[in-house]
């Protein structure tokens, strides 16, 4: 069974990301949702990963500080890759309530300044992700709570076998490439 995206609450070359930063009647609080896709060659953007952020911060002038940095790293995003930017109203539980993820990692932020409390989720769909331990060790060793599928289901057995043939005709490609076809 999937773990539930919970409303609450990469990295791959061919990666590229969507985000958006939601309005809060709080001036001192920080929300934004950023979507990562992979490209598939068959069924075009895929959607990877999706990232919760949503921040308290100590003074009105922090929270301005951190949309600014994240406005310049979202033009930045645009520039590598524009047609892979998109704005998410809602948080990923809520946009892609649709999509049930693989694993997530919840993570809350101690307070520290200029952090008055906050929260992240980071949401995984694409196998590609968690083909090995890396994912759950880095959600762990920053004091979050992982949440995944059981490895044997039926669900994250047939995720397993699309990464698998994604794979092979990425390697089918780069060898008829190769051999000038």
């Amino acid at each position: 069974m999937r773990p539930r995206a919970d409303a609450s609450a990469s990295s791959s070359a061919v990666a590229v990301a969507s985000s958006s930063a939601e309005a809060s009647s709080d001036s001192r609080r920080f929300r934004e949702s950023t979507a990562f896709y992979a490209k598939d060659e068959t069924k075009g953007e895929v959607l990877a990963a999706c990232l919760d952020i949503d921040i308290i911060y100590k003074t009105e002038e922090a929270a301005n500080a951190k949309r600014e940095k994240m406005k310049k790293s979202n033009e930045e995003l645009l520039k590598k890759d524009p047609k892979g930017v998109m704005v998410l109203p809602e948080s990923c539980a809520k946009t892609f309530a649709d999509h049930e993820p693989l694993a997530s990692c919840a993570q809350e932020f101690e307070p520290k300044d200029p952090v008055e409390s906050g929260s992240t989720t980071h949401y995984i769909y694409m196998y590609e992700f968690l083909s090995g331990d890396g994912a759950q060790h880095d959600c762990l060793s920053k004091k979050g709570k992982w949440t995944a599928m059981d490895r044997k289901s039926a669900e994250f057995l047939a995720a397993q076998s699309e990464a698998e043939l994604r794979k092979a005709d990425f390697d089918m490609k780069k060898l008829q490439k190769q051999l000038g076809q």
